[in-house]
């Protein structure tokens, strides 16, 4: 009979308490870990004083009034103990922020976009200032996650870029993964918007669904059963790179509902506000607007089949009535039966979700019980 493995399996238990602590909503109790984790009070007391020493738990004053016999002890996640950074280039500005291991926002710094060069050396120090703020051991950042609009090769190369042309053939990981010891992914921004909407937005808790952005970036993000779906070279949801779909979803002032300059975003919510009160004046442009958005709609609906839908922009205190026009839209055509949603999309979805891709990866490394 092989020899068991000790130190493996005193590994594989430490990695398993940690994930325990790491996803408590609060404090927890040895007699909790006992019950979740199935280890004798003994392991676990090793383990805990183990993480202690690390400087991944601590323990915590009870959550309430003690009474009489021996006290028991409480224990915490050190959240800031892994930290993880989330850079969004979205034209006209850059974002970095810094996050725990429960994705909370510890630090972030922001400044405006110029040509390719400038902005990835803006985006690099915007990375470095967010590190600085956070005021943490940098040795405690664990993933990179870098998001724009486009695709990109495996290692991080633009092959396509509906912002600017000049990006493409651009290698955008190199530079960050020379400055920073860490994994660093680039991913397409509207992808990550779909993780943001997953994690804490209309689509929380959605296993299967696509989250669409209409106007004049028209693009999906395709989660399936759980996880994004990239497609070959990344190039799923890419629905700019269709003439049609583009040309169509580019036409009037309501297409600039998704443009990441806050001003024409307002002009064009103030124009579909029109819209929805009944304007004359404005009728023909939304309905040749949402005609356009349910042909998207009807596409995803037959090629994709999701359950669900988003259709996100700057849709903020007019969900309801983009609703209505979009379903009047959709009455005219052959589409699948499928609950759609409306959701204002803030600058900051595409910064949330490359959080929790960064807290994906991380956590690959962090709770691997061969670390």
């Amino acid at each position: 009979m092989p020899a068991i493995d000790q130190s493996g399996m005193r590994r594989l238990n430490t990695a398993a308490t940690l994930r325990v602590i790491t996803d408590a909503t609060g404090t927890l109790t040895s007699a909790d870990l006992v019950a979740q984790t199935r280890l004798s009070r003994r392991t676990i007391e090793l383990i805990v004083g183990d993480l202690i020493a690390q400087g991944w738990v601590d323990e915590a004053d009870s959550p309430a009034p003690t009474t009489a016999g021996r006290p028991k002890k409480y224990y915490r996640l050190v959240a800031d103990r892994a930290t993880v950074l989330s850079v969004g280039i979205n034209p006209p500005l850059v974002r970095a922020v810094v996050a725990d291991l429960r994705g909370r926002e510890i630090a972030r710094a922001e400044g405006p976009s110029g040509t390719v060069a400038d902005t990835l050396d803006s985006a690099l120090r915007l990375a470095s200032q967010a590190l600085a703020q956070a005021n943490v051991d940098p040795d405690h950042l664990h993933a990179l996650v870098v998001g724009l609009g486009g695709t990109f090769s495996p290692d991080g190369v633009v092959l396509t870029s509906p912002v600017d042309p000049e990006w493409v053939g651009v290698d955008v990981r190199e530079p960050f993964a020379r400055r920073f010891d860490v994994p660093v992914v680039v991913e397409n921004d509207t992808n990550l918007s779909a993780l943001a909407a997953r994690a804490e937005g209309p689509a929380r808790g959605e296993q299967t669904f696509a989250l669409l952005m209409p106007g004049i970036r028209v693009s999906a993000g395709v989660v399936i059963n759980g996880e994004l779906h990239r497609g070959f070279q990344g190039a799923a949801g890419e629905l700019v790179r269709l003439p049609e779909l583009r040309d169509a979803n580019h036409r009037g002032l309501l297409a600039q509902i998704s443009s990441p300059d806050e001003r024409e975003r307002v002009d064009a919510r103030a124009h579909l506000r029109r819209a929805i009160d009944g304007d004359p004046a404005v009728r023909e442009d939304a309905r040749a607007f949402f005609d356009a958005v349910a042909r998207v709609v009807a596409v995803l609906g037959w090629v994709i089949a999701p359950p669900v839908i988003v259709l996100v922009g700057g849709f903020e205190g007019l969900e309801d009535g983009t609703l209505g026009l979009l379903r009047d839209a959709l009455s005219t055509m052959d589409a699948p039966d499928i609950d759609i949603r409306v959701a204002a999309l803030t600058p900051d979805f595409p910064v949330r979700g490359g959080i929790q891709l960064a807290l994906d990866i991380a956590g690959a490394t962090i709770f691997d019980p061969r670390r």
